[in-house]
């Protein structure tokens, strides 16, 4: 008798992503300088070989349209090897290789060629003018103000070296430097504001950047009315103010005048509006009907918070320290977006959940973000050939690390409740920036949409976005074509933040 086949289960824990392997190939030792990889995580094969392949292959291949007006040249170009259809060879993921044509028809597509087309609006005689003056005036003006910018940061970072040379002064602002918690960094900066006076400025109230005035009648408004077990009151004050930037509260101005917090007032009456909250939660006096209906519409006017990681290569250790912060504090918003770099940890946090953040963020962490490691003898001659400084392939395989592997934006918001958005554009210069989420794309592969976003022109060519299909294989996102960094246009798109997840706190 045959035995019959035995299929092993899979854990719901392990379905849809990695790891792959018990070790990376490419990763056999911890990085320079560390004896231990400081999570086993680290070592571990992220990326799925089939996969890898996949985007390998419609990367290199060759792009051909059915659309444009020399199908018929294409067809013969190919000659008799095209035994089938053309529909039938496009689905390949192959570079086609022509065959060298005729003389006289190379002659003639190219007198074909060159004809002008009808829908063509040809610039006048003063754009090839003062195109290239207007560029090299916008060029001097721009490298003046970076020279400008940096020597201003220079010049603050010496005076406030120098006023700070106090005893006690520098001995807290060296504790914020080197604080390894949100908890030492926010205790030494309440010493600082102590020392520094700004104590004065929290306690007081009055202010031009916002209605001090109508902050405090609705704090002893609401104060009251919980107090005297008011509901219907508690409810109509909220109402009125569970509005984004209520009174002005928000404004940048008000954060930025102490190292900690902001008025009194402010924060008494934050305080106030979460015990209200709360109040109306467990009040037995308004029914469990109406506390669905106002506490929907609360949201939905009040909107919700949105973290936003830019781009910009350094940026990405600094954002790991952030993320640390708000992981620890469980502070972490729903909506996160990133782009370049950003996008990079931003995938980080949306694939994983906060147990395996607290295991994973640790300061060998930094170590996995590389790019640079290659010698000049072999990133040279790929940037001479290609126009790229790093090879997409490598990247992407490092960059699974960070996406559990093949995960798709659908997975990971089913997994972690988070709603992970990369910002692209389309290698179409007239196409629209693309926001990617579980929406607008959830059976992307997020690793594609985060190579995409890093795309930079002489960093890295434009990339194919891939898609998961029902049974679990991998193929290029049809009818898109390639896709590069979305912050060349938009480097946090609000708007569409606010579309598509309601945000309204950036």
């Amino acid at each position: 008798m045959k035995k019959k086949n035995m299929t092993v289960p899979v854990p719901a824990s392990n379905i849809g992503h990695g790891p792959y392997g018990e070790s990376d190939p490419d990763r056999l030792r911890p990085p320079k300088g560390e004896s231990t990889w400081g999570c086993e995580e680290f070592k571990k094969k992220w990326y799925k070989d089939q996969d890898i392949e996949v985007f390998r292959e419609a990367l290199y291949a060759q792009e051909v349209d059915l659309s444009s007006a020399h199908t018929d040249d294409l067809s013969s170009a190919q000659g008799d090897h095209l035994s089938g259809p053309v529909t039938s060879r496009l689905t390949s993921t192959q570079p086609l290789r022509p065959r060298r044509r005729s003389s006289t028809s190379s002659s003639r597509n190219r007198s074909r060629s060159f004809k002008p087309r009808k829908d063509v609006v040809r610039e006048g005689w003063t754009y090839p003018l003062f195109r290239l003056p207007l560029l090299l005036v916008i060029g001097l003006a721009s490298f003046w103000e970076l020279v400008v910018y940096v020597s201003v940061r220079q010049i603050v970072t010496v005076i406030e070296a120098i006023v700070s040379c106090r005893a006690q002064e520098g001995q807290l602002r060296r504790k914020l430097s080197i604080a390894e918690s949100y908890f030492e960094w926010k205790q030494s900066a309440t010493e600082l504001d102590e020392l520094l006076g700004y104590e004065a400025w929290k306690k007081h109230s009055s202010n031009a950047y916002y209605d001090s005035s109508s902050v405090r009648k609705v704090l002893i408004s609401l104060e009251r009315s919980r107090l005297e077990d008011d509901a219907e009151g508690v409810k109509e004050v909220l109402e009125v103010c569970l509005r984004a930037n209520f009174a002005g509260i928000e404004s940048l101005r008000l954060y930025s005048q102490t190292h900690l917090g902001t008025k009194t007032l402010i924060e008494n009456y934050v305080d106030e509006v979460e015990k209200s909250i709360i109040y109306i939660r467990e009040t037995p006096h308004i029914s469990a009907q109406e506390k669905t209906v106002f506490f929907r519409r609360t949201a939905k006017n009040l909107g919700t918070s949105a973290l936003c990681l830019s781009g910009g290569g350094t940026f990405g250790y600094y954002h790991l320290g952030v993320i640390k912060a708000l992981v620890d504090a469980r502070l972490l918003p729903t909506v996160i977006t990133g782009a370049s770099a950003g996008s990079l940890v931003a995938a980080l946090l949306c694939t994983r959940t906060d147990e395996e953040l607290d295991r994973i963020l640790v300061p060998e962490l930094a170590d996995m973000i590389t790019g640079a490691e290659e010698p000049i003898r072999v990133w040279l001659p790929r940037f001479m050939k290609t126009g790229a400084r790093f090879d997409t392939v490598i990247w992407a395989k490092k960059s699974c690390f960070f996406t559990m592997g093949s995960l798709t934006f659908l997975e990971a918001y089913e997994r972690t409740g988070r709603i992970l958005n990369v910002s692209v554009i389309p290698h179409d210069l007239h196409s629209p920036t693309t926001l990617l989420n579980y929406i607008t794309a959830p059976n992307c592969l997020i690793f594609s949409a985060i190579l995409a976003s890093a795309a930079v022109p002489l960093v890295m060519n434009p990339v194919v976005l891939l898609e998961k299909k029902k049974d679990g294989t991998v193929r290029p996102w049809k009818f898109q074509g390639k896709h590069k960094d979305g912050s060349l246009r938009v480097d946090v798109p609000l708007e569409s933040l606010h579309m598509d997840g309601g945000a309204d706190s950036f």
